[in-house]
């Protein structure tokens, strides 16, 4: 059965604020502003899109809301519920033959039980069922896989980006040490890219 999975909110929600108390209480409410630069969100964030353009199709980018949603929904399947209609299908097919599960196919809720079930109302053979639901899982955890990657691979990419505009703040600092004014600035946006990559 899926559910809101209300923990991860809660977390990233706590997450947030952790950081933004432990930043107003070094700074104070007015300095939090200093924790906030256009130019170090563009580096990172344009740099983190470019390189996820590059790395995945359209096709793959397109199931990333998908897959996003997923991240806020849990699924628990009760073990014991499943076993139990597992029997009753098993007796009813027994006592009554496997036609007789076509009144239940209505009742499967889960897709891929409903198929292997379909299978046996269909009278296909032990083997070829396991190959077809074996392959089925196969595919399953295939798109899975390849939905999870795109948020990997931004993963790893971000801090990336992070460097990268750190190293820019550094070059314009260090090309501009004749003028103290921009030192601060500069400096403020080599440090806010990397804090915005890793974050």
């Amino acid at each position: 059965m899926k559910r809101f999975d209300y923990l991860t909110p809660v977390g990233l929600l706590l997450g947030i604020f952790i950081l933004a108390a432990g930043v107003i209480s070094g700074a104070g409410l007015s300095g939090f502003y200093s924790f906030i630069d256009v130019t170090s969100f563009l580096i990172v964030t344009g740099g983190l899109c470019a390189a996820v353009f590059i790395s995945f199709s359209p096709k793959d980018l397109k199931r990333a809301p998908a897959v996003l949603k997923q991240a806020f929904i849990s699924e628990d399947d009760d073990i014991r519920d499943l076993v139990k209609t597992f029997v009753n299908l098993s007796e009813q097919a027994r006592k009554q033959g496997l036609l007789s599960l076509d009144a239940n196919i209505h009742e499967m809720k889960d897709p891929f039980l409903k198929k292997g079930l379909l299978l046996a109302i269909d009278g296909w053979d032990e083997e070829t069922i396991r190959n077809v639901m074996n392959s089925e899982i196969a595919a399953m955890e295939e798109r899975h896989r390849k939905g999870r990657r795109i948020f990997e691979k931004a993963g790893e990419f971000a801090p990336a980006w992070g460097m990268i505009g750190t190293l820019v703040g550094l070059v314009l600092m260090l090309k501009n040490l004749n003028k103290p004014e921009t030192l601060g600035p500069n400096m403020a946006v080599a440090l806010l890219t990397t804090l915005y990559g890793s974050l």
